[in-house]
């Protein structure tokens, strides 16, 4: 699964044939006009090759829409130069993780291995070669086995925990915060092995990932009334926006009023995200992915005066645009999905 490219010229003509597959302005802006699945499918087809939109469910369509999309990262993994592209098989963890989930809340609600292989995405175990694991994990019917399929890997010790607080109190959370903040933290320690002009450009992509990654935590805690308590071993102090200073400011509310107080102090030399405030009061899933493209697009215009400057920093760049607009398309193309969905429901 590794291809030995070094060359960014090259990387980067490749490259441009995948970033062709970018949904315009207005194609996302078109996809609010489509009123059944089918229809949707069918036009954004042509920017997700071999998705296949007819007589899926909504569970389906979104699932199949996520696995054409690991079929472009793969496809960028083996575009890459080879420094970057064991950075990338790191990008596949988050999808192991969901995996990792499945099963075990397969084993909890007593799922057949065919039930839950229904749910999972099957490239990731192959791009991180770790099939065997996944393959002992979905075969699991009870937490010992569970235990057992993890004994060998790197997440051992995050499961073996997380079981016991299930065991103990029914409760979940722990452990797929747990998961969740390995992702990051797994991902921040490969930023630092690069030369220098790489590791700078990734090292601010996975610091503004774990800016929306804290956002996304802290604001579900002050929203749902969540003891600060219970969040704060799963909070990453290496953030960009969100750094240490920052965090604990927020960590310093009283309360969902207080905390969005305290927001606009840590927002305000950042227009774009600080106008966001008043819309948080009472939240909605368009606002929440405005904002994911918000920090999206901070990140990016970090880099854009080197990056129109020189090829290696180009081919990176477009590399983590690919990416990261291609998860950005998916998600409002399943919130409209969703809004279809419920509009055929009520009729």
């Amino acid at each position: 699964m590794r291809a030995t490219v070094d060359d960014y010229g090259y990387v980067f003509i490749k490259l441009a044939v995948l970033k062709s597959l970018l949904m315009s302005p207005q194609d996302r802006k078109k996809i609010l006009s489509f009123r059944d699945l089918e229809s949707l499918g069918n036009y954004i087809k042509h920017f997700f090759p071999l998705f296949r939109p007819e007589g899926l469910t909504i569970s389906q369509f979104e699932r199949n829409l996520w696995k054409t999309y690991i079929d472009i990262e793969e496809k960028i993994l083996v575009s890459a130069p080879f420094s970057i592209q064991s950075f990338l098989r790191t990008l596949m963890v988050r999808y192991e993780i969901w995996n990792i989930k499945i099963a075990i809340h397969g084993v909890i609600e007593g799922l057949s291995i065919e039930e839950k292989k229904e749910h999972i995405y099957e490239k990731p175990p192959v791009i991180l070669e770790r099939e065997e694991f996944m393959l002992n994990l979905l075969k699991a019917k009870n937490f010992t086995e569970i235990r057992t399929a993890c004994e060998c890997t790197p997440y051992k010790a995050i499961i073996n925990r997380g079981l016991d607080h299930i065991e103990k109190s029914g409760e979940i959370f722990h452990l797929e915060q747990d998961l969740d903040k390995f992702y990051f933290t797994n991902i921040l320690e490969h930023s630092s092995y690069f030369k220098k002009d790489e590791r700078d450009f990734i090292d601010q992509f996975v610091r503004s990932q774990i800016d929306f990654y804290n956002f996304n935590l802290l604001y579900r805690a002050y929203f749902n009334g969540i003891a600060k308590e219970e969040i704060t071993d799963y909070l990453l102090f290496q953030g960009s926006l969100l750094n240490a200073k920052s965090i604990n400011l927020l960590l310093s509310a009283n309360n969902f009023d207080d905390f969005l107080k305290k927001l606009s102090l840590v927002l305000k030399k950042h227009l774009k995200l600080y106008n966001f405030i008043p819309f948080l009061k009472n939240p909605n899933p368009q606002v929440w992915q405005n904002l994911s493209a918000v920090f999206l697009d901070i990140f990016l215009s970090r880099f854009q005066r080197s990056i129109m400057a020189e090829i290696p920093l180009k081919s990176i760049a477009l590399i983590f645009q690919i990416i990261l607009y291609k998860e950005t398309e998916i998600k409002e193309i399943i919130a409209r999905a969703v809004q279809i969905a419920l509009i055929q429901e009520k009729y």
